[in-house]
């Protein structure tokens, strides 16, 4: 099980493995926080697929994805 961490706000999204390694990527637009939370997620889902992680673990401070 791989735990993710992840963050975003209207210009960046971030997330971070339990192991450390971060990424870090800026938006081409302005967003709204939970679009931002959002793509936050999907940049995470996305990267740790490519890796081949399929047992995740995500935390969010976002209540809106978490209650999702």
């Amino acid at each position: 099980m791989v735990k993710i961490w992840v963050d975003g706000s209207t210009t960046r999204v971030c997330f971070v493995y339990e192991s450390g390694a971060t990424q870090v990527i800026n938006l081409h637009k302005k967003v709204t926080v939970n679009e931002g939370e959002y793509y936050a997620l999907i940049h995470a889902l996305t990267h740790a697929l490519a890796r081949g992680y399929f047992e995740l673990d995500v935390f969010s401070d976002s209540e809106v994805i978490v209650r999702q």
